[in-house]
């Protein structure tokens, strides 16, 4: 079955050089899936393939501030998540 593709939300995709590294899941992985789902526009079961291989890059290329939102509600939902810029070669 085809799934329509969701759109991430606007406040959590502002372009810039940063990513979210989701380092663990916690104890609620229905909640950080759901925030996955709403930084990446990815459906529930893709998203939760992102909290099963956690660490795992959840989203780049986006703004410092929408990372930090990306975090900030990644840690509400119990997991543990970093912001940072990508690594790249000298």
């Amino acid at each position: 079955m085809l799934r329509k593709p969701r759109r991430a939300l606007p406040e959590l995709t502002e372009p810039g050089d940063c990513q979210v590294v989701l380092q663990v899941t916690g104890a609620s992985p229905v909640t950080v899936i759901t925030v996955i789902t709403e930084a990446t526009g990815l459906d529930f079961m893709s998203a939760s393939k992102f909290a099963q291989d956690a660490p795992a890059v959840v989203v780049s290329g986006i703004s410092e501030a929408s990372a930090e939102r990306v975090v900030e509600r990644l840690q509400k939902a119990g997991a543990k998540a970093v912001t940072g810029e990508p690594y790249r070669p000298a």
